[in-house]
């Protein structure tokens, strides 16, 4: 009889379990994979699949977790409108759809100027800068004026990996600096495809994922933003302090006020880093481009024609 019992238990306990674990895994299948989903929003935009996982694998990166992704999303509260006069401006370079593409990279340095124009006006009225109680507070720093983007920003860096020593040098289409260069103060690149439909990911994540280990390397907060458009498509991408990326792909037809408004909130970011991160009392030597052997300058002529053409 006890054995009876005991068997009925046993196969009452197995049924409970199975039912536990269906309505898991239901519930996991359920819900899409961010992972599976990020994958394919990456790899339709590299031209190498293979070099881009070579990339992450060299720098060590990895995909985001589940919360992560959470930071593109957008309340109403959050979106912001463009500018009245964006829309008619950008209808004049309806050339630039054209097989060469001539006027990509001026449209798309039109949106970005206005969408930074926007944040630092909108911060420099104190809607949401930092206190002056906030740690290592900067009044002195007035975003009008320490808050720039500079075009064809030219790298140079050094930096060991795997018991061997590597180079890379390449040109940066635009940078958003928040303070110095030769402190690494910047937390945006951006890059312009050259015609409709040539964005690749991989020279994006080469050059985050290098920066990022500069500025790791540097003692500085690593966490890095980049953009790649070529204005129709615009790839975000965010690499945290840990080395670990979300990405996030919006058609500019459909998507152009979150376009609009991820941008905007990413100057708003710079601002409070330019704030905010800042040790007063460092006495360094040396700079932060000197530790990490990372040097960024503007792009000679000569730069321009012979790495244009070579990008990694």
């Amino acid at each position: 009889m006890n054995t009876i019992m005991n068997a009925r238990a046993a196969i009452h306990h197995s049924y409970y379990w199975l039912e536990r674990k269906a309505r898991l895994v239901s519930r996991a299948t359920s819900r899409p994979s961010l992972e599976e989903s990020q994958y394919a929003q990456i790899e339709k935009l590299c031209k190498d699949k293979q070099q881009f996982y070579n990339v992450i694998d060299f720098f060590g990166l990895r995909p985001g977790r589940y919360e992560d992704h959470t930071q593109w999303a957008l309340t109403e509260e959050d979106t912001y409108e463009m500018p009245n006069i964006l829309e008619p401006m950008l209808d004049d370079y309806d050339a630039s759809f054209s097989p060469q593409g001539m006027l990509i990279q001026s449209q798309i340095n039109m949106i970005i100027t206005l969408a930074i124009s926007h944040a630092k006006k909108r911060e420099a009225r104190g809607t949401c800068a930092p206190l002056p109680g906030d740690k290592n507070y900067r009044p002195h720093r007035d975003p009008l004026t320490e808050i720039q983007t500079r075009r064809d920003q030219m790298i140079r860096m050094c930096f060991p990996c795997r018991g061997k020593r590597y180079r890379m040098s390449g040109i940066i289409d635009y940078v958003l600096w928040y303070g110095d260069r030769e402190e690494l103060e910047m937390n945006l690149i951006v890059f312009c495809a050259p015609t409709r439909g040539a964005i690749d990911l991989s020279v994006l994540f080469s050059y985050m994922g290098a920066i990022h280990y500069a500025r790791n390397v540097a003692g500085k907060n690593p966490a890095l933003y980049g953009i790649y458009s070529d204005k129709s498509d615009w790839a975000f991408v965010y690499l945290d302090n840990y080395g670990r990326y979300t990405v996030r792909v919006l058609n500019w037809t459909t998507s152009k006020q979150e376009i609009y408004t991820y941008i905007t909130h990413i100057v708003e970011d710079a601002i409070y880093l330019m704030q905010t991160d800042y040790e007063s009392d460092s006495e360094e030597d040396e700079t932060a481009s000197e530790i990490a052997r990372c040097f960024i300058d503007d792009a000679e002529w000569e730069d321009k024609v012979e790495l244009r053409a070579t990008r990694p």
